[in-house]
């Protein structure tokens, strides 16, 4: 589940167009977002 997350938050950067708007809207920070986001594309690779 936590791979779904990841892919969640790569998907609301690419809407948001940046790594502090896309951890605005989703209310988490920006290092959990950068995190969970290279996790989940690191493993799609």
């Amino acid at each position: 589940m936590q791979d779904l997350n990841g892919f969640v938050v790569f998907a609301a950067i690419v809407d948001a167009g940046s790594f502090s708007r896309a951890s605005e809207q989703l209310g988490i920070s920006k290092a959990p977002a950068t995190t969970r986001s290279s996790s989940a594309t690191s493993r799609a690779a």
